[in-house]
């Protein structure tokens, strides 16, 4: 029976809804997971073909929804989910138990987990979803509810942890007293508590700042002035950091942040006719962990901190350099806080009041017999310690992706130039993206915008399918043009063209073959002549193809034109008049003109070594790393003039003319159909 209904589900795509290879679409989930989505949609009214896994042996029944729950919210749509082992990637041991010795586990915890012998190369994260002819604008419905409402990226924090140990004495000179309660501010400390040697030890500091003229909606001012006091602490020589690490977790999610080392320890079991000793490894340091929620309105972070400090003291070793009983001092904290956005706060702390004896004196009389202690002194000396925390959260939206709290700075430190076995790669910096407000403030943009985002059904979806898509994910036409001018000005910036070898660059003359641009520059005696003249370079195609020579060599016409003057203004001129047709001539009169083709000529290297790269621009931020050429491959091979380099020249030039005219093309057939 139950094979019956597993091949009656396989057929049933074909009977009702024709063509499987058109009117069934896979859509990977990437931020949900399948099982929550099909729960939700299967809620919200939709068919859905589920399945069940037998644990006896391992196979996948289906499961039915009642014909009541089919006819619901979308007749002719269904879901199906894929079948799939509950898995996770890693494979831990569930029970908890540890097997082996500690030294395994420990070495097993340093060394990370494994994984499992088999992994799947399809996305484990998908549905399918089936519909009938006539029955699109409810897929196109589906769709849109999945991808803008459902599967959607989380918000994260990025918790920034400052690790210090300083004098205690010297704790009010942060510029706060973290010992009384101030108009800003208020703290709040548990009693002294004794440890077993005697020294007094302080945990469970926590502060709250309450005074909202401090700081700025940003958290800005009080983290200068907290930055400031602590700068201040540091240079007084009074305290030291001990670690500044930082994490970046999503949303609900959990963060651990570990820093100390691990200290063995012997361990010894006795028996009735045999003694065995085996190492123990212990942690110490300071644990934390941390789960934050960040509120409704995105202002402030609830978060879930466990802190663990532990101490090792009065260590003593074996021959063999193994611990033998050490004392470790621990204290944990767990609370729950609520606190601001970019506003840091302490949380977790230990003094230690540890006393010693101190013994000194003057060199060689002190160590004279019978009157060596007239010339020393003994004394009791005490020494407080804390280390404190203090943990700084930012909210990271997913608005704001190039936030700056997770991007490396503006430093060449991060560029990678001259690398013999790996790639040259550029990181992008601020100065290098275009301030382009202007243009998603335009009255048309936002309309266009807002009329592809409400066109649920797609009735603009057969003008240009490619544009429409881009639309939707508020990508304008022509944005390509303005990514390429951006990377080609860093190209500028870096002197990249000096790797190009003239002796090398080569283009397809229409009518002769192949020839070297640097010879026609010379002998057409461009740069030299008494007057103005430039070689201009056509890219032309011959459309006299047929079943004897089914393929022509596209190739670049050449022509030589007077010009009165050799200014930016007439040279930009004259080449927007010779692209207005095709947008494929190359212009050159002078030697700016030959370098700047140079860097187009790299330009479109980049983009061969970059296939990946999106070039709008939301995805063109700070950040991003770029692969460059090596010099060798420019200085050493043959460079290829060709229809894409024309293009982008002509682009380059006059790229906010190119994409105005690209975006008023695109969009012009657009708002004809609305206004009709």
């Amino acid at each position: 029976m139950k094979n019956n209904i597993l091949i009656l589900l396989m057929c049933l795509p074909i009977f009702l809804f024709g063509n499987i290879n058109d009117n069934c679409k896979v859509i990977s989930l990437n931020y949900v997971n399948s099982e929550s989505a099909v729960a939700m949609l299967k809620a919200m009214g939709y068919s859905v073909v589920d399945y069940v896994q037998d644990e006896s042996d391992f196979s996948f029944s289906p499961k039915l929804d009642t014909f009541d729950d089919i006819d619901s919210k979308a007749p002719g749509l269904t879901i199906f989910k894929f079948p799939y082992e509950n898995v996770g990637y890693l494979d831990y041991n569930s029970s908890g138990e540890s097997d082996g010795s500690a030294f395994e586990g420990m070495a097993s915890y340093l060394g990370g987990s494994s994984m499992p012998d088999i992994i799947s190369g399809e996305p484990p994260e998908k549905i399918m979803a089936c519909y009938k002819d006539g029955s699109e604008p409810d897929f196109r419905v589906l769709l849109e509810f999945i991808k803008n409402k459902l599967d959607v990226p989380a918000d994260q924090v990025m918790i920034e942890a400052l690790v210090i140990e300083i004098n205690s004495e010297e704790l009010e000179e942060l510029g706060i007293n973290l010992y009384g309660q101030g108009e800003n501010f208020t703290a709040t400390t548990p009693d002294m508590s004794s440890d077993l040697d005697g020294s007094q030890v302080l945990s469970g500091l926590s502060i709250e700042y309450s005074d909202q003229a401090l700081i700025d909606t940003e958290g800005e001012v009080l983290q200068s002035m907290f930055n400031a006091n602590i700068e201040a602490l540091l240079n007084s020589s009074s305290g030291e950091i001990l670690s500044k690490p930082s994490v970046m977790v999503m949303d609900g999610r959990q963060a651990r942040i570990q820093i100390g080392q691990h200290i063995p320890i012997t361990r010894t079991t006795s028996g009735t006719a045999y003694t065995s000793e085996d190492v123990e490894y212990i942690p110490t340091g300071i644990i934390l962990n941390i789960r934050p929620r960040i509120s409704n309105d995105k202002n402030d972070i609830l978060m879930q901190v466990e802190t663990i400090i532990t101490d090792p003291e009065k260590l003593s070793y074996g021959s063999d350099g193994i611990l033998i009983t050490p004392i470790i001092n621990n204290r944990k904290v767990e609370t729950f806080i609520s606190v601001e956005n970019n506003n840091p706060f302490i949380i977790g702390g230990l003094i230690s009041d540890k006393k010693y004896d101190s013994v000194g004196g003057i060199p060689i009389l002190s160590k004279l017999p019978l009157i060596g202690k007239v010339f020393s002194h003994e004394g009791k000396n005490n020494i407080k310690k804390e280390v404190i925390i203090v943990l700084t959260p930012h909210i990271i939206s997913n608005e704001n992706k190039s936030f700056s709290r997770v991007i490396p700075q503006d430093s060449h430190l991060f560029d990678s130039f001259g690398n013999e076995l790996f790639p040259n790669s550029y990181r992008l910096k601020d100065d290098d993206i275009f301030d382009l407000k202007f243009i998603y403030e335009s009255p048309v943009v936002r309309d266009v915008l807002n009329m592809v985002q409400n066109d649920s059904y797609g009735k603009f979806e057969d003008l240009d399918f490619k544009s429409y898509r881009q639309l939707k994910e508020g990508v304008l036409p022509g944005e390509d043009i303005l990514v390429r001018r951006m990377i080609y000005e860093i190209i500028e910036r870096e002197k990249y063209f000096e790797y190009i070898n003239p002796e090398k660059v080569i283009f397809p003359e229409d009518g002769s073959g192949i020839e070297f641009l640097k010879e026609k520059l010379r002998d057409y005696n461009i740069f030299k002549s008494e007057h103005f003249r430039a070689l201009a370079l056509k890219f032309v195609t011959n459309d006299s193809y047929d079943i004897s020579k089914p393929f022509v060599r596209p190739a670049f016409k050449v022509d030589v034109i007077d010009i009165y003057d050799d200014s930016k203004k007439d040279f930009k001129n004259l080449l927007n008049q010779l692209n207005q047709d095709s947008g494929n001539t190359i212009l050159i009169s002078s030697p700016k003109h030959l370098r700047r083709l140079y860097e187009v000529i790299i330009l479109k290297k980049i983009l061969i070594l970059n296939p990946d790269l999106n070039l709008n621009v939301k995805s063109f931020k700070t950040g991003l790393e770029i692969i460059f050429p090596s010099s060798d491959a420019l200085i050493n091979n043959d460079i290829f003039i060709d229809k894409d380099i024309a293009q982008y020249y002509y682009e380059i030039n006059s790229y906010y003319e190119a994409f105005e005219n690209k975006f008023n093309a695109e969009i012009n057939p657009l708002i004809n159909s609305i206004n009709e």
